[in-house]
């Protein structure tokens, strides 16, 4: 153990957890490994736990069996904000409250996850970013060796005029990919 010393960690996620009982985040589905994971930490006495969730629905931090949730807003951005503006000023602001000692981010592929990493690296502060895939690999394997012309003559006008044909899916993975290795190099580790 750590003795006396106790640990701040901010933990970054792209979506609100059940667990926070905040708006929008549904219903609790037991066993998930985000849930387990944040049950372990939470009984730990060294470690002083917070979740920053980016959400559309702004809430204001509550704190439920140890843990305390916070909201950084998106706006209607859900997946693109652009770590400017609104978004970047509330990272700012919480890593500013926290003062956290480990920034842990849950999820590499999306652009508002680099505002976290720049304002940390602004602040020293310790970077872990955990992998839950790596869409840069997926990528590669996303066609599966046919044309993007087949996959479109194949599709319904619905997925076409809704941009969900295999190709445009392949499109968003592949910019996702990008992020990805971009976040990849700029922590301190992965897990």
């Amino acid at each position: 153990g750590l003795g006396s010393c106790r640990v701040k960690i901010l933990w970054i996620t792209n979506f609100v957890l059940a667990s926070s009982g905040a708006p929008g985040s549904g219903k609790i589905i037991s066993g998930t490994w985000l849930e387990a994971m944040l049950e372990y930490l939470a009984d730990q006495k060294e470690v002083e736990l917070h979740v920053g969730m980016f959400s559309r629905r702004v809430f204001n931090s509550r704190t439920v069996t140890g843990i305390t949730y916070h909201c950084i807003p998106t706006g209607t951005q859900t997946f693109s904000f652009r770590a400017t503006g609104k978004g970047r000023k509330a990272v700012k602001d919480l890593l500013d409250s926290l003062r956290p000692d480990i920034v842990h981010i849950q999820g590499t592929e999306y652009p508002r996850c680099i505002a976290v990493v720049e304002e940390c690296k602004k602040r020293s502060i310790t970077i872990i970013a955990s992998l839950q895939g790596l869409i840069s690999v997926i990528t590669e394997y996303y066609l599966a060796g046919v044309s993007a012309g087949t996959w479109l003559r194949y599709s319904s006008f619905r997925d076409i005029a809704c941009g969900y044909t295999v190709p445009q899916q392949w499109g968003f993975c592949a910019k996702r990919g990008k992020t990805e290795r971009l976040m990849i190099q700029k922590v301190d580790a992965v897990m």
